[in-house]
């Protein structure tokens, strides 16, 4: 089930693997430690993707791309 919030111009695989090419970007696996640590964050964010996206940030001493101000809460470093 989807919220409906994001209207992509072509299907999700096509526009994801063409965002990813456009902006050199490397995906990362949701590896087996980034789920644990993922499990064990702080509950100061319930979203449970927003959690995947900050362990494995955290697991690979990464920055993120985001607008969401409790990302830095966690003490990740946070691009706007």
């Amino acid at each position: 089930m989807t919220k409906g919030k994001l209207k992509l111009p072509s299907p999700p695989q096509e526009w994801f693997e063409g965002i990813v090419e456009h902006h050199g970007l490397a995906v990362l696996p949701l590896e087996l430690d980034v789920c644990i640590a993922a499990a064990q964050l702080p509950p100061i964010h319930d979203d449970p993707c927003d959690r995947f996206i900050i362990a494995a940030a955290k697991t690979s001493d990464l920055a993120v791309v985001t607008a969401d101000e409790r990302f830095e809460e966690y003490g990740l470093t946070v691009l706007r």
